[in-house]
């Protein structure tokens, strides 16, 4: 996982520490890894998609905007107890985000 950094005061949050690997799929986890990667910058469903079907010689499911949508519900809920979540602006796509209003940032 990607190390996460407060945004505000630049120090490494260990908050996101808490997020139990062990509750999340093996495709659950990649989508957190690429929006930890992405910093707070919001990354289009298309774009996760990309990522984490590139392995897959058939490009993924042709409805992987929707799977992706569902995806992010079930990691919001596993994801909320240790302080994150994941927001979704209209348009522009999905982004990891601290509880507390803060918005994490990679290094």
């Amino acid at each position: 996982m990607a190390r996460l950094f407060c945004s505000h005061c630049g120090q490494l949050t260990n908050d996101f520490s808490g997020i139990s690997i062990a509750d999340l799929s093996r495709l659950e986890c990649s989508i957190v890894e690429v929006l930890a990667n992405a910093g707070h910058r919001a990354i289009p469903s298309g774009h996760i998609a990309d990522v984490i079907y590139a392995d897959r010689p058939d490009g993924g499911p042709l409805n992987a905007a929707h799977v992706i949508k569902v995806h992010v519900c079930n990691i919001r809920r596993k994801i909320e107890p240790a302080g994150w979540t994941i927001r979704h602006k209209r348009c522009h796509g999905y982004r990891l985000q601290r509880l507390d209003d803060g918005q994490a940032v990679v290094s």
